[in-house]
């Protein structure tokens, strides 16, 4: 997220509306392949194919992805203590949107995930449940 940015001055806007639908396409293929997977090669296996292909695709962008050489800094070991500023902790506006971000993103995750378990519980077919889930979540 912070490194398209740095490279793309025009067109900002558009390279992040490019990255960021990334993840929605990722959303709406991912239930097809898993549900895909799981029939085929049981749950176990499904969960390692997706960690592995998680796992190359992220290699991928750390090995091509890379800050513009004028952003990165020349002054050699930068002290932990520079890079993590604790006191943005005693902000009680930061604290209270901390939480509020917290609550929101676990109103909006637990029903996508306890859903596709309910609709397997009232009987609706595993495939409907993943296109389900596509659509939903």
């Amino acid at each position: 997220m912070s490194i398209s940015p740095q490279w793309f001055v025009k067109r900002r806007g558009f390279a992040m509306g490019i990255m960021v639908s990334g993840s929605g396409v990722g959303g709406l293929i991912m239930p097809f392949i898993m549900n895909t997977l799981n029939e085929s090669l049981g749950g176990a296996w499904c969960y390692r194919i997706l960690g592995i292909i998680t796992f190359v695709a992220s290699m991928i962008s750390t090995i091509l992805l890379k800050e513009k050489p004028e952003k990165m800094t020349s002054k050699g070991s930068i002290r932990i203590r520079e890079i993590i500023d604790l006191s943005i902790c005693k902000d009680r506006s930061f604290l209270i949107w901390c939480i509020a971000g917290n609550l929101s993103m676990m109103a909006y995750y637990i029903p996508a995930f306890y859903l596709p378990c309910t609709l397997v519980i009232i009987l609706v077919s595993l495939t409907l449940t993943s296109y389900f889930y596509s659509v939903v979540a």
